[in-house]
């Protein structure tokens, strides 16, 4: 599942657990200025990342109590980012720039051709002056003796089923890449509407966190902790990162994200 610009943003102090310093304003919090925070929230967003605003200070747990305030504060700026005319045309600067090659049938070489090349290479060697004229007769010699072996049926039998099967194997090859091709290109100018893309990242990111257990149990492992779930502990990066946010943040995110998707 892609990991969309929105859990980047909404969740994203959860997940490095920054510490909040003095200081109202979230720019201050956050320990970055505004165009850091603009391009991580883009980046994010353009290619999936899931990277941080610059911060300062140590890593610490949020205060629970606080965590639902700052979903709001994010969610708010993220919006103000997204609806910027600098954030259409990067997005869509980008979004073409991305756009799917259409593939290019292969071209096959029967084995006529093959052996023709073949031939005229061996011809051409002929031509070399430091050949000797009994190297020369005995190259003849050997060229004579192939095209008289290519020429029985037989042969012809076999280059003609390898043909076949070239020939076979090549359009196989060409229509899977047109089908996937296809696709990725309605996928793609589905994605150049904005609105789209944000439903679609909003979608990703409500179903990624429809169900998660926050009271699932963790055990030790190593130097580390794991759930004692194994269902869970085969769960992704993303998922267990969204578990570690905590309901709070979580719900708070799904919250914002339902009431962003009823505005598109």
């Amino acid at each position: 599942m892609k990991k969309t610009f929105l859990i980047s943003s909404l969740v994203i102090l959860a997940f490095l657990q920054i510490s909040f310093f003095a200081g109202n304003d979230l720019y201050t919090k956050l320990g970055c200025d505004q165009d850091e925070v603009k391009n991580t929230v883009i980046d994010n967003f353009m290619y999936g990342q899931l990277f941080a605003p610059g911060c300062k200070g140590l890593y610490k747990n949020i205060v629970k109590s606080e965590r639902a305030e700052i979903v709001n504060q994010l969610y708010t700026l993220i919006k103000s980012i997204v609806k910027s005319d600098e954030f259409k045309t990067r997005y869509l600067e980008n979004h073409e720039y991305n756009k799917p090659v259409k593939p290019e049938e292969e071209k096959v070489t029967s084995m006529d051709e093959t052996q023709r090349l073949m031939i005229k290479s061996l011809e051409d060697q002929m031509s070399n002056p430091y050949l000797t004229a009994e190297q020369k007769e005995e190259m003849k010699k050997s060229i004579e003796e192939f095209k008289q072996a290519y020429a029985q049926p037989e042969m012809q039998s076999q280059y003609k089923e390898m043909d076949e099967s070239m020939a076979k194997n090549a359009k196989e090859k060409f229509d899977s890449e047109m089908a996937k091709y296809e696709s990725e290109m309605k996928e793609w100018e589905s994605m150049t509407d904005i609105n789209y893309m944000i439903k679609k990242r909003l979608n990703d990111f409500l179903s990624l966190t429809s169900n998660i257990d926050f009271n699932a149990k963790l055990v030790p492992s190593g130097k580390k902790m794991k759930f004692e779930n194994p269902a869970f502990e085969s769960k992704s990066n993303l998922w267990k990162a969204c578990f570690r946010c905590g309901p709070e943040t979580i719900n708070q995110a799904r919250a914002k994200a339902n009431e962003w998707m009823k505005e598109l």
